[in-house]
C-alpha cells in the first residue's frame, strides 16, 4: 500500500497561542503554596532546589539547572508556534511568570533567530477608572520589550478586626490580589 505524503503544518495558521510552561511565580495560587512551603521547610545544605524573593518581591526558583531546562522548553515551544504561523499571522506568547529570563529572554531569542518575527505592540488602558494614571498603577505596565505587557499581583496588607490600624500588619495578614503574567504579540513577515 502506497502512503501519501503528509501535508506540512508549517505556515498554516493565522493565529497561534503559546501559554508556555513556566515557574508560575506570578500565579497567586502557586505563589501562596510556594510561600507556605518556604516557611515550613527546613534549610538543608543538600537541597537542590531553593527559592527566594528577588529585590522586586517576586518569588524565584533558585535551581539554575531547572531554570535553564525550563527556558529551553519555552524556546522550543515559541519556535514551534512561530513555525506554524502564516505570513501576516500573529502569535501570542504568555506565561504566568514575571521572570525576564522566561519572558523577554525567550521572545528576544526568537526575534534573533527569525528576522521575519517582529513585536506587534499591545497596549492597555491601565487606569483604574478613578483617575489613577498608568504610571501610578503598578499592576499593569509595559514589559521589558516595548509593546509587551506585564501584569503584577498586588500585595495587600490587612489588619485583623481586633487590631488597631496603627499596628503594622504581619506576614500572616498579607493577601495577594490578582495574578501576575506577561504577554507578547509577535507577527510574521
Amino acid at each position: 500500500m502506497m502512503s501519501l505524503p503528509s501535508p506540512s503544518l508549517h505556515d498554516k495558521f493565522d493565529f497561534v497561542l503559546i501559554d508556555a510552561e513556566c515557574s508560575t511565580d506570578g500565579a497567586i495560587k502557586h505563589l501562596k503554596h510556594k510561600i507556605k512551603q518556604e516557611k515550613n521547610s527546613t534549610k538543608r545544605s543538600d537541597e537542590k532546589t531553593t527559592s527566594a524573593f528577588s529585590k522586586s518581591g517576586i518569588f524565584k526558583l533558585g535551581d539554575e539547572g531547572a531554570m535553564a531546562e525550563l527556558v529551553d522548553l519555552q524556546q522550543r515551544l515559541i519556535l514551534s508556534g512561530f513555525r506554524l504561523l502564516k505570513r501576516g499571522g500573529a502569535l501570542v506568547y504568555s506565561t504566568c511568570s514575571l521572570s525576564e529570563e522566561q519572558n523577554e529572554g525567550v521572545v528576544n531569542w526568537l526575534l534573533e533567530q527569525h528576522p521575519d518575527a517582529f513585536i506587534m505592540p499591545v497596549s492597555i488602558d491601565a487606569s483604574d477608572g478613578n483617575g489613577v494614571s498608568k504610571e501610578e498603577n503598578f499592576l499593569i505596565s509595559e514589559g521589558g520589550i516595548p509593546g509587551t505587557i506585564r501584569f503584577r499581583p498586588k500585595l495587600l496588607h490587612v489588619s485583623p478586626p481586633n487590631e488597631s490600624s496603627n499596628t503594622s500588619a504581619s506576614s500572616e495578614n498579607e493577601l495577594l490580589f490578582g495574578g501576575g503574567f506577561w504577554l507578547a504579540k509577535i507577527g510574521k513577515r
